[in-house]
């Protein structure tokens, strides 16, 4: 089962806009594909120092697995969301669950 994993950096200035815009598209996707199961997580060690920018993990699985037609949705929805802060590009990590 192939799940997601991306995460980008902002600068301490616009990281509560980002966070918003992330909460933003994951709720469309969360909309668009039912049983997609979503997080969001921000680095905290770096978020106390304002001279640090600031990490944002962001998680996808569904049942069955990430399909290529979702994570280009998933890319699309938050590069679009980011592109709109000027922010920097995320990066994703794909990993498939070991079986047990």
């Amino acid at each position: 089962m192939r799940s997601l994993f991306i995460y980008w950096k902002v600068a301490p200035p616009i990281a509560m806009r980002a966070r918003e815009a992330a909460r933003s598209w994951q709720a469309g996707l969360r909309a668009a594909h039912p049983g997609l199961r979503i997080g969001l997580y921000e680095r905290t060690d770096a978020a106390a120092r304002a001279e640090v920018d600031v990490t944002f993990m962001e998680t996808y699985a569904i049942e069955g697995g990430i399909e290529d037609a979702l994570q280009a949705a998933i890319d699309s929805a938050g590069s679009a969301g980011l592109q709109a802060l000027g922010a920097p590009r995320r990066h994703v990590e794909v990993f498939d669950a070991v079986a047990d």
